[in-house]
């Protein structure tokens, strides 16, 4: 007969087994781990999120179909490559292939689905726009007009004048003839742009987009601006590099600074940063450094040191959510360098270093980073520490621009399409007939527009008319 005392420890043994295996059991889960009871063997599995817009689609997984419609979770998914595709009335289908990871969660849920039958509107005259640009933050669009010559606002469903050079019938040989080189600050409160007079004079133009308010930079402060760029952190400010020495300038108080960096070979104002490559000491010096500044010119820091390229370099430096990064791309030799947290003394790493890369792109979360790497797209995560490579043909690619932060518009052999970020689905915008020279994204309110090399510009309609 067992004693209490024997009982008791027994019991104790058991309850102490029950829990530590427990805990086990549900820490395996929490990692990706599935006891699987029909044979009798433990899986790797994870977790998928799958959605789409508009909702309501049909999924099909591995070739099998699911009951439910987006937006749907998928739990306890094996390990391994997972096909989904998606279908709905009236849209294109959506196919792509991920790889679950045990424990992990896989997003499957930034499906754009396009219309079968696209709806196009034609904005404004025919025939008369030259050039489409967006403001930084993506809420603003412009475009310039060669007849008559001015700028217009893009607005929801309609386009507004902004402005238009005065025409003096007494001093003809002043009368402005083009608009060229127009950008928007950040915010898209203000423009700057160059206008050409029939005497062949060019001034650079300011533009104050909600007072309307007119400034010809170029008489105001009797300098050749030849270089101009908006301070993003104040639209009223610009900086004006000249022989390699940069200043600032200021459109209200009409000041230009002292110097505040010098010997700039390229240069690029980045959020709250300037990235600036130094012009070489030396003739025939092979390397050139690459610095990162505050925007006054201060906190001087050194992000590495790049080959020497004659025809300058692509810049761009970016906060995402969990590092920030200094990308610079020699525009001759093609050679690309991306460097984490740059402005740190310590802690940098270079994550990317290679060849043949024609361009790069990152999104607007800062989370990917796109690259034509020889005339193909490559995507790297930079939060989850993943590369994309499925070969998609970027051909000649004239442009590129983010429609939100997994989709990118892309022009390609004078064509515009809708591209997912690691090009797995593809998609053809424009009207058969046109070719395609600008395209801007307005996401928010499911709208494409598109300029084609005839200055039409017409807008693509992606939510479905019924």
């Amino acid at each position: 007969m067992i004693s209490q005392k024997t009982r008791n420890s027994l019991l104790y043994i058991l309850a102490v087994t029950v829990i530590v295996f427990g805990s086990i059991f549900l820490v395996s889960l929490a990692q990706g781990y599935e006891y699987d009871f029909l044979r009798n063997r433990i899986r790797l599995t994870g977790l998928v999120l799958i959605g789409s817009q508009p909702n309501g689609a049909s999924i099909g997984v591995n070739g099998n179909q699911v009951k439910p419609k987006t937006p749907y979770r998928i739990e306890n998914v094996t390990t391994g490559n997972l096909e989904i595709e998606l279908s709905k009335n009236d849209y294109q289908n959506w196919k792509s292939n991920f790889n679950v990871k045990a424990g992990e969660v896989t997003f499957a849920n930034y499906a754009l689905l396009v219309p079968n039958k696209l709806n196009y509107t034609q904005i404004g005259q025919p025939n008369t726009f030259t050039n489409l640009v967006i403001s930084e933050d993506r809420r603003h669009q412009y475009a310039i007009s060669n007849s008559p010559v001015g700028i217009w606002r893009i607005e929801t469903n309609r386009l507004a004048p902004l402005y238009s050079p005065p025409v003096d019938g007494n001093k003809p040989n002043q009368s402005v003839t083009e608009i060229t080189a127009l950008q928007a600050s950040t915010d898209g409160s203000s423009l700057l742009f160059q206008q050409k007079t029939a005497d062949g004079k060019l001034n650079n133009m300011f533009l104050n987009t909600a007072s309307g308010q007119l400034t010809n930079v170029s008489s105001e402060f009797g300098f050749n601006l030849a270089q101009l760029y908006f301070n993003p952190a104040n639209s009223r400010e610009l900086y004006w590099l000249d022989s390699q020495n940069l200043r600032r300038i200021s459109i209200d108080n009409k000041t230009v600074s002292a110097v505040l960096i010098s010997s700039v070979a390229s240069l690029q104002p980045s959020q709250d940063r300037l990235m600036v490559v130094e012009a070489p000491t030396e003739p025939n010096k092979i390397e050139q450094s690459f610095y990162s500044y505050n925007l006054d010119g201060s906190d001087k820091k050194l992000v590495g040191t790049i080959v020497a390229d004659p025809a300058g370099y692509d810049l761009a430096y970016v906060k995402g959510r969990f590092n920030s990064y200094a990308a610079v791309r020699a525009r001759s030799k093609n050679d690309f360098y991306l460097v984490r947290n740059p402005q740190s003394d310590s802690n940098k790493a270079t994550t990317v270093l290679t060849r043949d890369i024609r361009s790069f792109s990152f999104s607007p979360s800062s989370r990917f980073l796109v690259v034509n790497r020889a005339g193909q797209l490559k995507t790297y995560d930079l939060e989850f520490t993943q590369i994309y490579d499925n070969r998609y043909e970027l051909g000649d690619l004239r442009q590129w621009q983010w429609y939100d932060n997994y989709h990118l518009l892309l022009i390609i052999n004078n064509q515009a399409r809708l591209v997912d970020f690691d090009g797995q689905n593809s998609y053809t915008i424009q009207s058969s007939e046109d070719q395609v020279a600008n395209i801007v994204p307005l996401e928010s309110d499911k709208y494409i527009d598109y300029l084609n090399k005839a200055g039409n510009l017409t807008r693509v309609d992606l939510v479905l008319k019924r």
